[in-house]
């Protein structure tokens, strides 16, 4: 066989288009399929988002010293024993503790300072 030959086969073989008036004759001219108004159409869900992130709340060097009359500083927290006098206790209603290195100091209930 030549390439010819070959090429007249194969498109013989393959499926022939319609005309394009028999498609027209289907549909009819001007008529599109009735289109949903946007307000009946189910909301759509957001792409899964990486969760937001929260800001950091900057702190002023005022929540940790407290001027003196002499022109000193004074330090307001106390340091973690452990970290040393740069690094400051978190303090919590039941206890302070070091965001560093993780000690934490627990504070005494009421109840036992009372002695009952």
């Amino acid at each position: 066989m030549t390439t010819e030959e070959a090429k007249k086969k194969t498109a013989s073989a393959e499926p022939t288009k319609k005309p394009a008036t028999e498609e027209a004759k289907k549909k009819p001219a001007g008529v599109e399929p009735a289109k949903k108004p946007p307000s009946a159409e189910p909301a759509k869900k957001p792409v899964a988002e990486e969760p937001a992130k929260k800001k950091k709340k900057s702190v002023r060097v005022t929540a940790y010293y407290k001027i003196q009359d002499g022109g000193g500083l004074q330090r307001k927290l106390k340091a973690c024993p452990r970290c040393g006098p740069g690094t400051f206790l978190a303090e919590h209603y039941d206890r302070f503790s070091c965001g560093k290195c993780g000690y934490a100091e627990f504070k005494r209930a009421k109840e036992e300072k009372k002695g009952t």
